[in-house]
């Protein structure tokens, strides 16, 4: 590929000796190219602080092509082809007009106006296969105005005043020649779990200094310092606007850019329901019962369902059967597991409302104690009979607005007819505490624990019958009694939505209900 080209130059000065006089000290001359020549050596010589402006227009053919067939390139360059590797300056749009000073590096000029500076002469080239030209013909028209105006990285900011004299081609910059600031707060996201994070600003350019502040927000917020990814911390959930700003040097004006985090602290609500003593009674079995086996049938059993499984292999003898429940054996909250049910309500609190709720529960296995003494020889024998959860759905939730209601129950296929354990709690948001209050059964122990963003905000046990006796007739009264008889909490719990966290908190005994 190559270009015939008959280039008209008009220049409103002439040439002289040491660089390019005022316009008004010479009228305009024409100085044509030679159409073999690429480069083309101008004669045109610029010396320290001097410059050139470089206008073109019109359009030649190329492939030996003519203006009738289309084949034709204006001076900014071929509009599909961007590049050839054999041209003059191969990273530079393909067929367009470039440029350069002395041994300066190639410069697109295009139709311009582009100023070009440097210390020695200025050489125009077309950006062609300079092996394959002479087929091509038509002319540019090119017009060269001394400025006095120098330019090296063509920024448009005189290099005398250019602070960044090397900037790369196309970058926007300000008046003292450097990049403009390209500020980015980062995009808008949610921190949970967690009232820190980090930001994810940026910017691009030269900074003297650099801030972040608060546009909006429910509480309040601190940033560690003004960099863009500096560390942050809200002191409510909620919605905030960041603004963060920098500023460069040489009078730049400032940039800034916003940001929308919103804040979720994630809850975890644990409902526990236990029975406190290590053991209590079996209301199919209150007393201890004496019976014979003989020839291994077993009499006098009544309404007593014993395991075959779990019978000794006793021909003959007389026992005394005893049977319990196992409790949990703990006062205090206790440790994970150690509950007859457990249950975990999850969820996202912005400030406004609860997202993402979980719930989960966790009944145990209710686990009688048989135990069969041999009379005859002293020996006794243990066999341990484990029940099932008879309630299909042990544990739901509600939500409305601010305030959630959690409630479990649990019942055992080995007592089948008797009351289920029932605890629930409602919870609802304010601007400064939540506040819990809850409905349960008088037995067994109930409590609840708050955590928030992985810390625990609040322990209470508020029904604690590890006072009231279990075993023998006055337990089987208290336990049917207890099961259906309701307390409520006497007023609110508040747990602080700021500040420090709430002290676990064990309450007393509550009175009995029935015969002690």
């Amino acid at each position: 590929m190559g270009i015939r080209r008959t280039l008209l130059v008009t220049t409103v000065a002439l040439l002289l000796t040491g660089g390019i006089q005022a316009p008004a000290a010479a009228d305009p001359a024409t100085v044509a190219m030679p159409v073999d020549v690429n480069p083309y050596r101008t004669g045109i010589v610029l010396a320290e602080g001097e410059g050139v402006t470089v206008s073109a227009s019109g359009v030649i053919g190329y492939w030996g092509g003519s203006f009738e067939s289309g084949d034709v390139v204006p001076p900014a360059g071929h509009p599909t082809i961007r590049h050839l590797g054999n041209a003059v300056a191969p990273q530079l749009p393909a067929l367009a007009l470039i440029g350069r000073v002395g041994s300066g590096p190639y410069r697109y000029i295009g139709a311009g106006p582009t100023t070009l500076g440097g210390v020695g002469e200025l050489e125009l080239v077309i950006n062609d296969d300079v092996a394959a030209f002479p087929d091509n013909n038509g002319t540019w028209q090119l017009v060269l105005d001394p400025t006095g105006f120098v330019d090296t990285d063509g920024d448009g900011v005189r290099d005398s005043e250019d602070l960044c004299p090397d900037t790369p081609v196309g970058t926007d910059v300000g008046t003292d020649g450097c990049p403009l600031l390209i500020v980015s707060a980062g995009e808008d996201r949610p921190v949970t779990g967690s009232r820190t994070g980090n930001l994810g600003g940026s910017i691009t350019g030269t900074a003297t200094a650099s801030a972040w502040q608060k546009v909006s927000g429910p509480g309040r917020v601190t940033f560690a310092s003004g960099a863009p990814d500096t560390e942050v911390e809200f002191s409510a959930p909620g919605s905030y606007v960041l603004r963060f700003t920098a500023v460069s040097g040489a009078g730049g004006s400032p940039r800034h850019d916003e940001v929308t985090i919103t804040v979720l602290d994630r809850y975890e609500i644990e409902l526990k329901s236990w029975i406190p003593q290590f053991a209590v009674v079996d209301p199919f079995h209150i007393e201890p019962l004496e019976l014979t086996i003989a020839g291994g049938v077993w009499t006098d059993l009544g309404s007593i369902d014993v395991p075959e499984d779990c019978r000794p292999k006793w021909r003959n003898a007389r026992i005394r059967l005893e049977s319990f429940f196992y409790g949990d054996n703990h006062v205090g909250y206790g440790a994970d597991g150690d509950a007859r049910i457990t249950t975990t309500f999850e969820f996202f609190w912005d400030g406004t409302g609860m997202t993402r709720p979980r719930l989960s529960d966790d009944p145990a296995h209710s686990i009688r104690l048989w135990t069969f003494t041999n009379l005859d020889t002293g020996v006794i024998r243990n066999c341990r009979q484990y029940g099932n959860e008879t309630v299909p759905d042990p544990a739901d939730y509600s939500i409305d607005g601010n305030t959630f209601t959690l409630a479990h129950r649990h019942a055992t296929d080995l007592v089948l007819g008797a009351p289920p354990l029932e605890a629930t709690l409602v919870g609802t948001f304010t601007d400064t505490d939540l506040l819990i209050s809850t409905e349960v059964t008088a037995f067994p122990s109930h409590a609840y624990r708050v955590t928030r963003n992985g810390t625990r905000r609040a322990t209470n046990v508020f029904v604690n019958a590890s006072c009231v006796e279990t075993m023998g007739p006055v337990g089987a009264v208290n336990l049917a009694t207890g099961l259906i008889t309701y307390v409520e909490s006497e007023g609110p719990y508040a747990v602080p939505l700021v500040g420090p966290r709430t002290p676990s908190e064990i309450a007393p005994c509550q009175p009995a209900p029935g015969p002690r």
